[in-house]
């Protein structure tokens, strides 16, 4: 279920299960593509104790965009 975060804005935001699950990679491998390619999306800030990533960014990063 993708999320959406407010701050001024409306951000389409996925859980790092989301994230695997499109990348079709397990939550081991999604650790070592967010520690070896800079270019993987950061978490937004201010989130909570839930990493949320940007939608559009990690589709952009999966060449899905």
């Amino acid at each position: 279920m993708q999320q959406t975060v407010q701050d001024n804005r409306n951000i389409e935001v996925m859980t790092v299960k989301e994230v695997c699950k499109l990348l079709r990679i397990s939550r081991s491998t999604f650790c070592r593509v967010t520690q070896k390619h800079e270019q993987f999306p950061k978490p937004i800030p201010g989130t909570g104790a839930r990493f949320l990533y940007p939608a559009k960014e990690v589709r952009k990063f999966a060449g899905l965009q």
